[in-house]
């Protein structure tokens, strides 16, 4: 898959100097980001199934932005913790099952040597669902799923940004951009302990999503 997607962004380069471009006519943009989509035609499982849709509005050379993200089907889950109890394992897994998030940012648009880059941050506000996966496992058996716990937390972070913008037709748009995420979480999440009882722990804290560089490929219609 790094193999595709390397191979799609050296041609991208390669387009550059045939889509120099002036300022658009048109001040709206609304598209979708098509990672998802790239992953799952690539015959490759996705890490979620993820519908996200972009709004722009310019300004001169600034980029009102609006995004609206929603995140399911998630595949990967965490360890959370593991005790062994009369020859029996039980384990504590979480799986994110949905993620809704609204960003709202700015990006500064310029033409460097005919090429269109852009730069900004995006501010993210995000709620989260998901389970505690209780699984236990028998001496000489598979392990079976004992128990599931929900859960529910909230984040927010901020995404610094750069791409372009490759004109595909007069109304029509290709953007690629790579971005960093930075999000604080703060709640807590439920786990089985060793009496079997319901516990929580708290989640508040930084994470720094490194797992994602390529923010965004996405189709874009100008109007």
């Amino acid at each position: 898959m790094k193999i595709q997607f390397l191979s799609i962004f050296f041609l991208l380069f390669l387009s550059f100097p045939l889509f120099a471009q002036k300022q658009s006519p048109y001040p709206r943009e609304f598209g979708i980001d098509l990672i998802w989509m790239i992953v799952s035609t690539s015959g490759h499982e996705p890490a979620s199934t993820d519908v996200e849709l972009i709004f722009k509005e310019s300004h001169d050379q600034l980029d009102l932005r609006f995004k609206f993200l929603l995140s399911s089907n998630f595949r990967d889950r965490d360890l959370i913790s593991s005790f062994t109890k009369d020859s029996i394992q039980t384990l504590n897994f979480y799986r994110q099952r949905k993620t809704a998030a609204v960003n709202i940012g700015v990006a500064y648009n310029k033409i460097t040597s005919g090429l269109p880059v852009y730069v900004g941050v995006d501010f993210q506000t995000a709620w989260h669902s998901g389970d505690t996966e209780v699984d236990r496992c028998f001496v000489g058996a598979n392990c079976k799923r004992f128990q599931g716990l929900s859960n529910q937390h909230l984040s927010v972070g901020l995404i610094p940004f750069f791409g372009t913008k490759i004109p595909l037709s007069d109304r029509l748009m290709f953007t690629l951009e790579f971005g960093t995420q930075i999000n604080y979480h703060f709640g807590k999440r439920k786990y089985l302990d060793i009496e079997d009882g319901v516990q929580e722990y708290n989640i508040d804290g930084l994470e720094l999503q490194l797992n994602r560089l390529v923010n965004d490929i996405a189709v874009v219609y100008l109007f």
